[in-house]
């Protein structure tokens, strides 16, 4: 068995449900059972596909995170000129928000 199949059995077994499989496994491809299951589901939508559903779930993943770092740039930068923080410590914070939200993209697009 190669890693992504021995993965699926594996979290098959667990599960106790023949359809789950997580994204990663097999490549991102569905079985035939999950992909008749999916369309006999989305029967009346217009071409609704599994990768419209992957895309929808990450785009909202990337504008939630990028309205988070503008969140953070704007309360360090408020701060700043308030004269609350200093700014080494508004440009840290922005620099760690700047690097979870790079990090949140980079796993989104894996």
């Amino acid at each position: 068995m190669k890693g992504a199949a021995k993965r699926a059995a594996l979290w098959t077994l667990l599960l106790g449900i023949g359809c789950f499989t997580p994204t990663w496994a097999a490549d991102n491809e569905m079985f035939s059972e999950q992909r008749s299951a999916f369309q006999s589901a989305n029967a009346g939508s217009a071409q609704f596909d599994h990768t419209d559903s992957i895309a929808l779930i990450s785009a909202t993943v990337v504008v939630l995170a990028m309205m988070w770092f503008a969140w953070v740039v704007l309360n360090a930068y408020r701060a700043w000129g308030a004269g609350v923080s200093e700014g080494m410590d508004a440009g840290s914070q922005v620099l760690r928000a700047l690097f979870v939200m790079l990090i949140t993209m980079l796993i989104v697009s894996y």
